[in-house]
């Protein structure tokens, strides 16, 4: 919101320019009818001789004022690349900073994933080391001696 207010005040700048050199081409038709009183002629010559006198006048001054505008417009183009460079410098330094947290992320995601990973282990040794003490307990008669079985395969 703020840009837009900046621009639009440079852009008024150069209106106050542009508003300035009508303002010239009126007083410098003004000048002349003033000085001449002639009116509108129907002759070629005169006429001839009010573009040279409005060309004359008008086009130094027009010139200054397009050089002045030009200048104006470079000037207003270097702040807006430096604006432009800040915005870059914190963009990049944002993303630096975002590339970190993600790599810290990332190393944290892998501990949490090998920690995981353990867990599963354990759970599943500790219910192998219950399901043999299940069957242990099923091997024991009732006064506690362990027999096992043997089976005769028959091939």
């Amino acid at each position: 919101m703020a840009s837009k207010k900046k621009n639009s005040t440079k852009l008024n700048k150069l209106n106050y320019l542009l508003y300035f050199a009508i303002l010239l081409l009126f007083s410098t038709l003004c000048v002349y009818f003033y000085n001449f009183k002639n009116g509108l002629s129907t002759e070629s010559s005169n006429w001839g001789t009010f573009g040279d006198f409005m060309g004359g006048t008008l086009n130094p001054i027009f010139a200054l004022f397009s050089l002045f505008a030009i200048i104006y417009t470079i000037k207003i183009q270097t702040q807006e690349l430096e604006f432009s460079r800040e915005e870059l410098e914190a963009t990049r330094s944002e993303l630096k900073e975002s590339r970190i947290a993600q790599q810290e992320q990332s190393e944290s995601l892998k501990l949490q994933n090998e920690a995981t990973k353990l867990q599963i282990f354990e759970n599943t040794f500790f219910k192998l080391f219950e399901q043999h003490n299940k069957m242990l307990d099923n091997c024991r008669d009732s006064h506690g001696n362990i027999y096992i079985l043997n089976f005769k395969s028959t091939r």
